[in-house]
């Protein structure tokens, strides 16, 4: 939540192409929204706990820095199509 905003409400108004994020429902509010989402939890090195694991973060998410090569040719050759196949991938695996 941005305020009294919810994750949601952000995400419509403000339509990113891509959500960076922790583990957290964002990103599965970004990928259901078809915007890229981008996990950090890698950083971290180690899986997450303490939390059902409802949503596969992992294989869900792009994930920093492992994944940096598939973040980084989306953005410097940006096509819709490109963009699509890795939304269908994410959603796939």
């Amino acid at each position: 939540m941005i305020g009294d905003i919810d994750t949601t409400s952000v995400l419509t108004e403000k339509k990113p192409s891509f959500v960076v994020a922790w583990d957290s429902t964002a990103l599965c509010e970004a990928l259901n929204m078809k915007i890229i989402p981008i996990s950090m939890m890698e950083l971290l090195n180690k899986k997450a706990t303490g939390h059902l694991n409802v949503y596969r973060f992992r294989n869900r998410s792009l994930l920093w820095p492992s994944e940096k090569n598939i973040i980084s040719e989306i953005v410097a050759n940006y096509s819709q199509e490109s963009y699509n196949e890795t939304i269908e991938m994410l959603r796939s695996r």
